[in-house]
């Protein structure tokens, strides 16, 4: 849901700076699996091309995940 809002959002900065923070916040609130590493790296990719910080956060996730695959 939040990719396809995030999409729509480019030339709305307010709401891309809530679906940042909102990304964040649902992305230290669940339970990954490994298989959601894909999904997750979209939404770091987003970020990270807006220079948002939350993009830290989910960089954590997606690394804690790989760590968890070895």
């Amino acid at each position: 849901m939040f990719l396809q809002v995030w999409e729509n959002a480019q030339e709305l900065p307010r709401l891309q700076n809530d679906l940042a923070d909102k990304i964040a916040i649902v992305t230290r609130l669940v339970s990954w699996k490994p298989q959601d590493s894909d999904l997750l790296q979209r939404h770091y990719n987003n970020l990270k091309a807006g220079n948002f910080s939350q993009a830290d956060t989910v960089e954590s996730v997606i690394q804690d995940l790989r760590s968890m695959k070895n």
